[in-house]
Order: structure tokens, then C-alpha cells, then sequence
């Protein structure tokens, strides 16, 4: 399955482009795969029947609360606290799911899988995803997102 049509340019990053030798040799490739993730981000979470498919049909999930791809947004988030050079890298990939899929729709989020997204989205983001984030969570009823965060950040939380 495709997920950009063969003509479709990537949308670019919001931050500047990754470092480190991979985002240096293939920044398109990298803005790609970015743009890849951010069209699935946006999409509308499935109808509460996920997982509950048709006979043959594969269950189906959102971005945010699918088991490993949800692990793997929490683990991306989280390398926006490192001090290396991915931290910019990861946190432009953070900023661009959160415009496309988590702005907007935090408290529809709220008590399901993509808790742990969010709190990873908080932690590891810029200052402008950190402050959308704790906005909405608190118009969804969080008033201390720190206190909300801390034992979904914990290590090993859900992995």
C-alpha cells in the first residue's frame, strides 16, 4: 500500500532538516517518510469497532494507538530530550505529527493507547507542542500535565 501517490511532493518540515549521516544523504527520503507519517496521523481515529473487523478483514487502528506504532512515536518523541544530534531531527518529526493528527483532538486522545503518545509528545517536543499539548489536556480536564505524564513516561510504561 502507498501512502503519497508517486507524483505527491513531500510536505516540508517545519524545523530545518535532519543531521546525522542518514538525514544528511537522504533528506528527501527522510521529508518523505515524515510526510508519510503525518498523512496517516491525520487521519480520523477508526470507529470504536477497532478491532473488531469484519471476517477477513484486518482490524484497523489509528497511528497513535496502534501497538507498535504508537511505541515507536513514544520512543521518537522521547529522543527530543537528547542532547545529540537527532534532538532536532526528532522533535521536527514531533511537530509535524502533532500539527497533523494530535493538534485539535488531544481529548478525544485522553484515556485511550495514544496517552502515552501524548505525554511522550510534551516531554520530547518544542515549546510550542508542549504548551498545545498541556492546553488542550487541560480543556480535557488535566489540570498538571507533569503529574498526568509521570507514569506514562515511566521506563518500560506499555513497552
Amino acid at each position: 500500500m502507498r501512502l503519497l501517490a508517486p507524483d505527491t511532493p513531500p510536505t516540508p518540515l517545519p524545523h530545518p532538516p535532519f543531521s546525522g549521516a542518514f538525514g544528511e544523504a537522504h533528506p528527501d527520503g527522510v521529508a518523505a517518510l515524515v510526510a508519510a507519517l503525518a498523512a496517516e496521523a491525520a487521519k480520523p481515529a477508526p470507529a470504536a469497532t477497532a478491532g473488531k473487523a469484519a471476517a477477513g478483514d484486518p482490524p484497523s487502528f489509528h497511528l497513535f494507538t496502534a501497538f507498535y506504532s504508537s511505541r515507536a512515536l513514544r520512543r521518537l518523541a522521547l529522543a527530543g530530550l537528547d542532547a545529540g544530534p537527532g534532538r532536532a531531527g526528532a522533535r521536527g518529526v514531533v511537530a509535524a505529527l502533532w500539527a497533523a493528527g494530535g493538534k485539535g483532538r488531544a481529548a478525544g486522545w485522553v484515556g485511550t493507547h495514544a496517552d502515552k503518545v501524548l505525554a511522550a509528545f510534551w516531554k520530547g517536543g518544542d515549546e510550542g507542542v508542549r504548551g498545545d499539548v498541556e492546553a488542550e489536556l487541560a480543556a480535557a480536564g488535566v489540570h498538571d500535565a507533569a503529574e498526568w505524564a509521570a507514569p506514562l513516561l515511566r521506563a518500560g510504561a506499555g513497552e
